[in-house]
């Protein structure tokens, strides 16, 4: 599942999740592009192990 992508439409902040690893045990890695560059406020997300900003829209995560 490593080239899988999640795309969300919400009104006003549209998002992409571009899984770059997917392992055991629900670990995964992924680049997210937030539309409006705001700090990602998605609970699993927000859950994850480290959100690092790349850019003013791009987030690298480790969950």
């Amino acid at each position: 599942m490593s080239d899988h992508v999640d795309i969300e439409c919400y009104t006003m902040r549209p998002q992409a999740l571009f899984y770059t690893r997917w392992g055991f045990f629900s670990y995964w890695e992924a680049l997210l592009y937030r539309f409006d560059g705001s700090y990602p406020d998605d609970p699993l997300i927000l859950r994850s192990y480290k959100i690092t900003r790349l850019d003013d829209h791009w987030f690298y995560i480790v969950h």
